[in-house]
Formats: C-alpha cells, sequence, structure tokens
C-alpha cells in the first residue's frame, strides 16, 4: 500500500501509538481509481479542515490486487470515537456537506468493507507511533482459529523474540479484529 498523497494524510501525534484502529476499503470502479477518486476523497478533507475537525485519517491506495484504497482513522479508546460521532452529530451544516461528499464518492466506489481494530502491545514490536513520514507499508491479515488464540500470542512472542536478536532494527505494530469481519484476525502493519 502506497500513501495516496499528502493532502490526504494527516500528521498523527508522536507520543501516542492508535489504540482504535478504523480502517474503511473502498473499492474503486474500474477507470475511477488514483487521481479522480482522489479528488472526491480530497472534498471530504476540505470539509473536515474548514471545520477544523480534530480527528485525523491516513488515506493509502494499492499496488497491487484490485484497485482499492484504505483509510485509517485512529481513536485513543471507544469512548473518543463516541465523542467524536456526537459532536460530528451536532454540527448540521458539517453533516449535510459530508453527505453530499459521500454521494459524490459513491460514484466512484464498487464497494465498502470496514473493521474495527485494537492495538496489542504484547504483540508488537518497536511500533510507528508517527505514521506521517511513511510512504509505503505492508499489511500482512493472519486468521487464528477459534481456541487458538493463546497459541498464537505464543508464537508471536517467539518470533518477537528472534527479531530482537536477529533484526533488531524490525518494528510492526499489531491489531485484532473486533468488528467487521471474522473471529480470530489479525493485521501486523510494518
Amino acid at each position: 500500500m502506497a500513501i495516496a498523497s499528502s493532502g490526504m494524510a494527516a500528521a498523527q501525534d508522536a507520543a501516542s501509538i492508535p489504540k482504535v484502529l478504523q480502517i474503511t476499503g473502498e473499492f474503486t470502479k474500474p477507470g475511477k481509481a488514483h487521481a479522480l477518486h482522489d479528488k472526491t476523497e480530497g472534498a471530504f478533507v476540505q470539509a473536515m479542515s474548514r471545520a477544523n475537525w480534530p480527528i485525523h485519517w491516513i488515506g493509502m491506495i494499492s499496488l497491487s490486487g484490485r484497485k482499492r484504497a484504505l483509510f485509517f482513522t485512529w481513536y485513543d479508546s471507544f469512548e473518543a470515537w463516541e465523542k467524536s460521532d456526537a459532536a460530528l452529530g451536532k454540527k448540521t451544516a458539517l453533516s449535510v456537506e459530508l453527505s453530499r461528499d459521500y454521494i459524490a464518492d459513491g460514484e466512484m466506489v464498487d464497494s465498502e468493507d470496514q473493521g474495527v481494530f485494537v492495538y496489542q502491545d504484547e504483540l508488537s514490536r518497536r511500533p510507528a507511533a508517527d505514521l506521517s513520514p511513511m510512504r509505503y507499508t505492508d499489511i500482512s491479515t493472519y486468521r487464528v482459529r477459534p481456541g487458538h488464540e493463546r497459541e498464537w500470542a505464543e508464537l508471536m512472542k517467539t518470533v518477537k523474540g528472534a527479531y530482537e536478536k536477529a533484526v533488531p532494527e524490525a518494528q510492526w505494530s499489531t491489531y485484532r479484529q473486533l468488528y467487521g469481519g471474522e473471529g480470530g484476525t489479525y493485521q501486523l502493519r510494518n
């Protein structure tokens, strides 16, 4: 995945790792990817900027496979996410503008998917807190069979220990999917 554009990326507080991560995937229609889709997404950025909205996200586009854009929105907690949604509901003009932007964006998008993930510190290794300088990332998805999560955690701790000795500069963030997908799903981002 590659960062879509600096206009779509917002700097993240370097002091904190996202604890709650919402990932929205948009699969674009043939011929509607990249510049055309970037334009409709830019409308969201402009609306949020004019409103001085405090929530930020980073957008990325795929370099391989089916054309898609991923948007990462992060929160310190589920409570912070709830407060943000409640505040947005009170901003009528912004809500109306975003609704128009969603309609325009819908013309570019074939389908959409969302997942909610929570950070797993004990399964992560030197995670990058500041995502703003990142231009490329690799996201690996692992599905753990029901009843095997303890084994998965032990395996990840063993892998983490091996990297500490063999590749000390290695880093990744591990997130467990809570909503919007199969149980036992983990994503590693490096």
